[in-house]
Parts: C-alpha cells; structure tokens; sequence
C-alpha cells in the first residue's frame, strides 16, 4: 500500500524530521569574504526571509502549501558570523537553484596574529 502526501502518518513523519528536508549548505571563506551556498532548487527570491541580529545570520523558508512543485519544507537555519564582517554589504542571490549569500570581510576588524613558536 502507497502513503500519500496527506496521509497523517506520512504528515506526522514529514512534520517530526522535517530537518531532513533542510537545504543542503557549503560555506566557504576567501580573503575577502566569507561565502555561505544553500541548495534551494524550485524556490526564488520572494521565498526567502534572511535577517542578521547579534552577529546571528537566519535563513527562513515557509513553504506556501499552494506550491505542490516545491520538495523544500519550511525551514530555518542559523550561522553565527565573526565579528569581522561588514553588516551593511551582505549580498544575497539565488541563481538556478543556489541561494548565495556573500558576506564581506572588514578587514579593519580583523583579530589576526601569527604566534611563533619558541
């Protein structure tokens, strides 16, 4: 016997993991910046929430149930960013199905020492 998508037990087990249907995320750093890629296929821009509080960069997804052509469920992700970065210049993009945050690098704030060894 096949389960549909609204059977209660498939919702119960959709609903109970649903991290499992959280994007897949790669993050990446350069000199410049700091670069954070999220897997995001079927979504666009007006699907997205993205906010920075205390240094907290969240990631928000709340998936209209009017979009049966989406398999991403709501979702929520959090990533706690360094303090050298510059708030005001973050760029966010999605472009086919990668949703792309490039986060700059203030490089006035960097907290950097090489320490010899002796």
């Amino acid at each position: 016997m096949l389960l549909s998508k609204n059977d209660p037990f498939f919702r119960f087990m959709d609903e109970t993991f649903n991290v499992l249907h959280a994007p897949h995320n790669h993050m990446n750093e350069n000199e410049d910046n700091y670069s954070l890629k999220l897997l995001v296929p079927g979504l666009c821009r007006e699907d997205f929430n993205i906010e920075v509080e205390d240094n907290v960069l969240t990631v928000t997804h709340e998936k209209k149930e009017d979009r049966e052509d989406v398999f991403i469920r709501s979702f929520t992700k959090s990533y706690t960013l360094p303090d050298d970065i510059i708030l005001k210049k973050i760029v966010a993009t999605v472009v086919n199905g990668v949703l792309t945050l490039t986060i700059p690098k203030d490089k006035k704030k960097t907290n950097y020492r090489s320490i010899p060894i002796t």
